[in-house]
């Protein structure tokens, strides 16, 4: 259900790209992760790529070997806690997934994913935990945050009342108060403070 990443393009481009990228859930098939590459690769910086999950982790680094991003197997929110003297000018929170099928039969992947998450990390995988989650990486990210930015909410929507809701439905409203601009787009949200 994820947004077109190739997006984050476009919204870079509007901006002056001095500091490092980061994505909170690396490329699970997606693409994110390609895209962020080519644009810390054209602007010499460096991608951090943080995922709990090791298996995502192995995956992508073998895939990406002598390219712009780190990967670090660690939750978002301690990598931010562990790396606060790096600055983002591209943040795409694309972790703790959302569950479209609320009052309905998941599909298959959903309910392995709960599964996982709750085998694997102890976590309930949750929409409110998904939020929580994202408002305290937004929250974790204010000072972290180049003037000049782009956050890209993966899973994140605008209901018909105008409240966002979705993965960063609790975070959108704290970065509005930061100065970032919401651009809707397909299944996200970007936000942008030039």
């Amino acid at each position: 259900m994820g947004m077109d990443f190739s997006l984050i393009k476009k919204y870079a481009a509007e901006i002056t790209i001095t500091d490092d990228l980061l994505e909170i859930g690396s490329d699970h098939g997606e693409g994110s992760t390609s895209v962020l590459n080519d644009i810390a690769f054209a602007n010499q910086k460096v991608l951090y790529s943080v995922d709990m999950d090791d298996t995502v982790i192995r995956k992508n680094s073998e895939k990406y070997h002598g390219t712009a991003v780190k990967f670090y197997n660690i939750k978002g929110e301690d990598f931010l806690d562990e790396h606060t003297n790096l600055k983002f000018s591209i943040v795409l929170l694309d972790n703790f997934d959302w569950n479209w099928w609320i009052n309905q039969t998941p599909p298959n992947f959903l309910t392995e994913q709960q599964d996982t998450y709750q085998s694997k990390f102890q976590l309930d995988m949750t929409n409110t935990n998904s939020q929580i989650t994202h408002l305290v990486q937004a929250l974790k990210l204010t000072n972290m945050l180049s003037q000049q930015c782009v956050i890209v909410c993966d899973d994140t929507f605008v209901n018909n009342n105008q409240t966002y809701d979705g993965k960063c439905g609790a975070a959108v409203p704290y970065l509005l108060t930061l100065g970032f601009v919401p651009q809707v787009e397909t299944n996200g949200v970007v936000l942008v403070r030039k």
